[in-house]
């Protein structure tokens, strides 16, 4: 991969992948109404169809890092990109709220081995002197996600209903897989011997679940009344 245009589809298949995600979190924020009302859910219930995304990719981003080190960070982004499709193919076909909050479970596995391996497999590839380009143009990807989210989100709902926003994640997703299985022949492996702490990974999940879904209940009856004390 140290050639020229090795380096540049590399960058196109990882910029893709940084564009799909956050460009499903912001473009979905424009389809929660229209959800809820077709599955008939609270503001609650609606609230975790995005949350379930955010709170599995915040618990799972750090082990994923860790784990793609050991066993092989294509491998890991592969398998993330699989989930996300996966995850978008059963949230489009979901026929109540319980199924789009697993769907979003699984979009936040996928999401996760993706954030936390491309960029690190970009800093491995390109020299000190092409990285900052290299992680600036994949910055500017993410960012573009997540502003032309909105824009398109609310487009595609209008147009042709909120499951499009998911349907539409499966070509890009696929097309990511292919050229990755086509192209990418390196695996980037930097520790093979090491040891996966899974009861630290299992601690840290615990923590951050507690802390996250603790402030959820910030509101409620019991939370006010610890808040005030």
């Amino acid at each position: 991969m140290s050639s020229r245009p090795g380096k540049t589809l590399l960058l196109l298949i990882f910029s893709l992948a940084s564009f799909l995600v956050p460009y499903t979190v912001s473009s979905l924020n424009v389809a929660l109404p229209a959800i809820g009302s077709d599955f008939s859910l609270d503001a609650v219930s609606l609230g975790w169809v995005t949350t379930a995304y955010i709170l599995v990719a915040a618990v799972c981003m750090l082990p994923f890092g860790r784990f793609a080190d050991i066993y092989g960070r294509k491998r890991v982004f592969l398998v993330g990109n699989l989930l996300f499709a996966l995850g978008s193919l059963l949230a489009a076909l979901s026929w109540s709220g319980q199924v789009i909050i697993v769907a979003r479970i699984i979009q936040g596995l996928g999401g996760a081995m993706v954030f936390s391996t491309s960029m690190a497999i970009v800093t491995v590839v390109f020299s000190s002197g092409e990285r900052g380009k290299a992680i600036g143009l994949i910055t500017a990807a993410v960012y573009a996600g997540l502003s032309l989210g909105p824009v398109l989100g609310g487009f595609l709902t209008q147009l042709f209903g909120w499951p499009s926003i998911f349907l539409i994640n499966i070509p890009i997703a696929v097309l990511v897989m292919l050229f990755t299985f086509m192209y990418l022949r390196e695996e980037w492996i930097d520790e093979g011997n090491a040891h996966f702490d899974s009861v630290g990974a299992v601690l840290y999940g615990c923590m951050v679940t507690g802390i996250m879904y603790g402030l959820t209940l910030l509101r409620t009856v019991g939370g006010n009344k610890c808040y005030e004390t």
